[in-house]
């Protein structure tokens, strides 16, 4: 193999009649006050064919040296200069009188080479800002923008899993404050994007869907969130509603909180024994009760002496009577959901836990049982499926990022497009 196919090969030149130039060697050079790896490559054609007028020419008129960018190299930019050779046209009723031989490597009245560009297209898929890609790639931020409108958008399905997964995520960009994203847990796929959450804006797109496709849909998994609710209801006729489990284990965890919050209030002064142990031990106070370690042992600074996680709790507990009430209620809930019972063991403790909350002394209990009450069979179809929202939650963290690393996005559709190519 000659060094001339292996150079071409490298630098991906599809043209037969584009060469290395032996006469010159690669060098670097200066480029828009950065070191760059310049490359010189000449044409030997023999004859060139006029775009107008389509007739082919072997009159040779002039060189002319195009300069390109054509990608990166340890870190420095790679410039490549081509000698291309300009022909005039026999023709003499054809509007072109001259003409420059087309270059595969390159579009016309462009110095980007097609190959940088779809190295830029390519890095939009990852978690990076359009400055980052744009520094990255020695072009301006506007034309990785100008090649994220190039990008087509990843195919969006025709079709409805299954099992669907409802969320949103903050989305300051456009007239919306949240967008909406559906995903498909089953085979791990974003389905879309919308700008909005609006009861109304997603009965309008899933309309748009047709009633053999919305009967295939089993289950809709969301967080407690009722519009979405009523959309299922009205849109998907066969669909089953599950609840997330981080989301309605949420409700009754704030209401703890809150309760553990207005008792440090209650107390008198910050540097109270109480005080101190209920506000640094909060992890503690939100541990499910079977995960508690009482066998390994460290040393307190509160109670000066070694202690396991059990023995502490237990002073916790007994220091408020108000607190430990409210942490049996919460220990009572995280039974429902973490233990290995039965399905139907599982409902009759959920139903009496809700029957018992009701009526609870504390008003943040009695709001949180009855959200659990309102949401009861779409938990229910929690602990039968074992569904969640686990995946689309996933995904919403590097959309997150992603808006975080960028600053954040003026514009919905840029910022939509790359969530998609990002997710693709």
């Amino acid at each position: 193999m000659s060094n001339s196919y292996t150079t071409k090969y490298l630098f991906n030149m599809k043209d037969d009649f584009i060469i290395p130039d032996e006469n010159i060697e690669c060098e670097d050079i200066l480029y828009k006050n950065t070191i760059a790896k310049c490359f010189y490559f000449k044409s030997v054609s023999t004859m060139g064919k006029c775009p107008v007028c389509g007739e082919a020419s072997s009159t040779f008129k002039q060189y002319n040296t195009i300069t390109l960018r054509h990608g990166t190299f340890d870190k420095h930019l790679v410039i490549i200069k081509i000698k291309k050779k300009q022909y005039k046209c026999l023709n003499e009723n054809c509007s072109c009188k001259s003409f420059y031989e087309p270059i595969d490597i390159v579009n016309k009245h462009c110095t980007i080479s097609n190959q940088h560009k779809l190295s830029i297209a390519l890095e939009l898929s990852q978690v990076k800002s359009f400055k980052d890609i744009a520094r990255d790639h020695y072009v301006s931020d506007i034309t990785v923008r100008r090649e994220l409108d190039k990008c087509k958008e990843p195919e969006l399905y025709p079709y409805l899993s299954s099992v669907l997964c409802f969320d949103e995520f903050k989305c300051t960009s456009g007239r919306n404050k949240y967008a909406f994203i559906i995903g498909d847990p089953i085979n791990k796929k974003v389905l879309n994007v919308l700008e909005t959450r609006r009861k109304d804006d997603l009965e309008k797109y899933f309309m748009g869907y047709s009633m053999n496709q919305r009967k295939k849909v089993k289950y809709v998994c969301m967080d407690l969130w009722t519009p979405y609710k009523e959309v299922v209801k009205r849109i998907f006729p066969r669909a089953k509603i599950v609840a997330d489990k981080f989301h309605y284990q949420r409700v009754v965890n704030k209401a703890f909180n809150d309760i553990r919050i207005d008792i440090l209030k209650k107390l008198k002064s910050k540097d109270d024994h109480s005080y101190r142990m209920i506000k640094k031990n909060w992890k503690l106070l939100n541990t499910y009760k079977l995960d508690i370690d009482d066998r390994k042992t460290f040393y307190s600074h509160i109670l000066h002496r070694e202690v396991t996680q059990s023995t502490l709790l237990n002073e916790i507990l007994n220091t408020n009577t108000e607190l430990d009430e409210a942490w049996r209620v919460y220990q009572n809930f995280l039974t429902v959901i973490k233990s290995s019972y039965i399905i139907q063991n599982k409902i009759v403790i959920l139903d009496d836990w809700i029957a018992k909350t009701k009526n609870h002394t504390n008003p943040l209990f009695r709001t949180a049982a009855n959200t659990i009450l309102n949401w009861r069979y779409a938990i229910i179809e929690s602990f039968k499926t074992g569904y969640s929202n686990g995946f689309i939650e996933g995904k919403n963290n590097r959309i997150k990022h992603l808006k975080r690393t960028a600053y954040g996005y003026r514009s919905f559709v840029h910022y939509r497009k790359r969530i998609l190519l990002l997710n693709c």
